[in-house]
């Protein structure tokens, strides 16, 4: 109906359509993480800055993870050369797009396993896919950071270093924040010099560390972390074991969860970013 419209018109390329037009961001998040650090060479390899042809992330990682494994291969190593030349950008796409969740090198191992089920022999697939994995995670995170990863995921991180800093610096906080004690939970008593001084038992000090990660997004709406670890009793029965837990209470030692903390800040705080910038652009195209 709209071409119709166009062709009977005298110039059709006068015409207005109101078709809506389909737009697709390269990698959403490491576009929002380039953004927010500043990061001119990542924000070229996702379309943020200008050139002369568009950019593809993922070809880049996939390019720089095999001229690693090549270089691997060359010395002899047996795994390196059985992925040589089979490093394509569907094997390290789906990594490179969860790293923004904040995606461990277990669960990269598992999506590079996948892609080589059908080009490595099966009883080389985990070793194949735990190489891979690491080559690929270091591609997107800094090295320096990230030492205990050995090989994939080294190309983003040597492409992307403002979104391995705003990422070690969630992880920081969050740490810090989730080892700090509420204020309405602090005992403050005062000391003979007239000082104030910390009234909680040293062995219940742990136990008190459990303050949530909160920020505010841009709209003004409130995102709450309450991460923790419980405790769990193991009721036995004839037919089987369940585990009941009490989230009001908190458990015996550290009283948060710092791994849940670790992954799900990095991720919430991506998608509130990515949400709130959709938000504001409808507000905008809508006052426009």
């Amino acid at each position: 109906m709209e071409l119709r419209n166009a062709c009977a018109l005298e110039d059709p390329t006068t015409y207005v359509s109101a078709l809506p037009i389909h737009q697709d961001g390269t990698c959403n998040g490491l576009q929002h993480y380039a953004a927010l650090g500043g990061d001119a060479r990542g924000a070229a390899q996702v379309n943020l800055a200008a050139a002369d042809r568009p950019s593809d992330v993922y070809t880049h990682v996939a390019t720089a993870v095999q001229r690693d494994v090549m270089k691997d291969a060359e010395a002899g190593h047996e795994v390196a050369m059985l992925l040589a030349g089979k490093v394509s950008r569907k094997v390290v796409k789906q990594t490179v797009m969860t790293t923004v969740y904040g995606v461990t090198y277990v669960g990269a191992r598992e999506q590079v396993e996948r892609q080589l089920k059908d080009i490595v022999p099966h009883e080389r697939l985990w070793a194949a896919a735990a190489y891979l994995a690491k080559k690929v995670f270091f591609s997107v995170f800094d090295w320096l950071l990230f030492t205990h990863f050995l090989k994939v995921l080294r190309s983003i991180g040597e492409t992307f270093k403002g979104a391995n800093a705003i990422q070690s610096w969630l992880n920081i906080s969050a740490r810090l924040i989730a080892r700090s004690i509420p204020g309405d939970r602090l005992q403050m008593t005062t000391d003979g010099n007239g000082g104030t001084m910390l009234n909680i038992p040293r062995r219940n000090l742990k136990k008190e560390q459990m303050t949530s990660v909160i920020w505010t997004t841009p709209l003004g709406l409130p995102i709450v972390q309450p991460y923790r670890k419980t405790v769990r009793k193991q009721v036995r029965t004839a037919i089987q074991s369940v585990f009941i837990s009490d989230p009001n209470i908190p458990s015996e030692g550290e009283g948060f969860s710092y791994k849940g903390y670790k992954v799900a800040d990095i991720s919430s705080f991506w998608q509130s970013t990515q949400s709130n910038k959709h938000l504001l652009f409808l507000q905008t195209s809508y006052t426009v």
